[in-house]
């Protein structure tokens, strides 16, 4: 007996990944019975917090965020604050405040700067402009729901699986979210939720900001916005690309979209009107399939699905399956995967793209693939890895990866289950009831003509014969 738990502590098991609710999973570390005193603890993650918002007015939403988030952390405007004069200069805040953001505010749409003006009105809101000086201003604010349409957009990794060769044909699709932060912005992530009788959509992101980087809505429609620029603001903080008044450069655009469609099809046409100063890449999933929208700068978008050309240094073979990286990489469209790292990411997501339907990609899968960390320095699980996701179309079924304030070696890398965020849609329902009902009557009215081709043909024909 001894010698059998002897064999049992020694056990090593190099890695854990916790599909489902913190409290249902386990999770193993490799220990000795003799050093298990010396082995660090990995941090263990709580759930983000859920912000769910009643969709009445722009203001009345706005308000009622801006009151839930300063419940939260009552010096909100501090962390925010904060984390603005950690990624800026005051002389690079003031470039955008006087370049940028006026024509960026003119093309966001009336409602969302309503929304916006509510959450402020629930904060303490300053006149000046100052960066760390602890407190946060209207302009401050407005800026931080701009920041990826102001060469700030956020690096990553993406990857989608759908029909034969994901588990039951059902589309699935992560991301990982590498961004530059800081403690404050790390400690403000969370999960907005808008329910309305019409639509319901899910934000995830931060406390108080309105605009969608990574969202969903009720009918499985899957968006998230990828930079795709070859030079990063992380290395080159000040290249700020000039805004054609022709451009819509807002961000707003993912969340009027999840708004306005329930597939890839709209979706994508909604999304193929815009064009942005910078390059950038949006990955769309629905419960059928996936595909990613390429924005090459002050162009119009091109759609990579599976099966399309790509640059002859980045092939791509995996049926069904599709990945995402910081750069274009369809053959139309100029090569600007300069990177070490995308060019890595590129052709380990291809080496890891083995699903088939023999062996489907399922959630396990998914996670396995976003926390990689081979290739040290390049890994497609890194350091600035703020979030990674997972996503179930035909579930709504949500897990997440959220990167905790403090950092360390020895942070144990989970996706937590967040599966009840949204409610089945109605209008869906109503849907393939209508469908059922119409197939009946369908089959029905066939088995009607079958029997009366059965009945009065023969009739005919012995009629012929007389």
């Amino acid at each position: 007996m001894i010698k059998i738990l002897n064999a049992f502590i020694k056990l090593n098991i190099i890695r854990a990944i916790c599909l489902g609710s913190l409290s249902s999973c386990t999770i193993f570390y490799s220990v000795d019975m003799y050093a298990a005193a010396a082995v660090p603890q990995p941090l263990i993650q709580s759930k983000l917090p859920i912000l769910t918002i009643s969709q009445h007015s722009p203001q009345q939403m706005g308000l009622e965020i801006g009151e839930k988030s300063k419940y939260i952390f009552p010096d909100i405007e501090r962390r925010y604050d904060t984390h603005l004069a950690q990624i800026l200069t005051q002389t690079h805040f003031d470039y955008l405040l006087k370049n940028q953001l006026p024509l960026l505010m003119s093309q966001v749409d009336e409602a969302y700067k309503s929304e916006m003006k509510g959450v402020t009105a629930a904060w303490s809101i300053i006149q000046n402009n100052t960066l760390g000086d602890g407190f946060l201003s209207m302009d401050e604010y407005l800026i931080l729901n701009l920041l990826p349409s102001m060469g700030f957009a956020p690096n990553g990794s993406g990857f989608a699986a759908f029909k034969y060769a994901a588990q039951n044909k059902h589309s699935i699709v992560g991301r990982n979210m590498d961004w530059k932060s800081t403690p404050e912005l790390r400690s403000l992530q969370a999960i907005t939720v808008y329910h309305s009788q019409d639509q319901s959509l899910v934000n995830i992101g931060f406390l108080g900001i309105v605009s969608i980087l990574t969202g969903f809505n009720q009918h499985g429609l899957f968006l998230s916005y990828f930079n795709a620029e070859p030079y990063t603001p992380y290395s080159h903080r000040y290249k700020s690309n000039p805004v054609s008044k022709k451009i819509q450069s807002n961000i707003f655009s993912l969340r009027k979209t999840l708004e306005d469609s329930d597939n890839i099809q709209k979706a994508s046409q909604s999304l193929s009107r815009k064009m942005y100063s910078q390059a950038n890449n949006i990955l769309i999933a629905d419960k059928t399939k996936s595909e990613v929208l390429e924005y090459a700068p002050n162009h119009r978008v091109k759609t990579r699905h599976w099966k399309s050309a790509t640059h002859n240094n980045k092939p791509w073979s995996a049926k069904q399956q599709i990945a995402v990286i910081d750069c274009n990489v369809l053959a139309s469209l100029p090569n600007n995967c300069k990177e070490s790292k995308d060019n890595y990411h590129w052709h380990r997501l291809a080496q890891l793209a083995k699903f088939n339907p023999q062996h489907p990609a399922q959630e396990r899968n998914i996670s396995a693939l976003l926390l990689d960390t081979k290739n040290d320095g390049h890994e497609i699980f890194n350091a600035q890895t703020l979030s990674s996701i997972i996503f179930i179309p035909q579930s709504n079924a949500l897990y997440l990866y959220a990167a905790p304030v403090e950092i360390n070696n020895n942070t144990q890398a989970i996706h937590l289950a967040y599966l009840d965020l949204l409610p089945v849609s109605k209008g869906e329902s109503s849907n393939n009831n209508r469908y059922s009902l119409q197939l009946i009557w369908f089959t029905l009215l066939l088995l009607l003509l079958i029997i009366v081709w059965i009945y009065k043909i023969p009739a005919k024909i012995l009629k012929k014969c007389k």
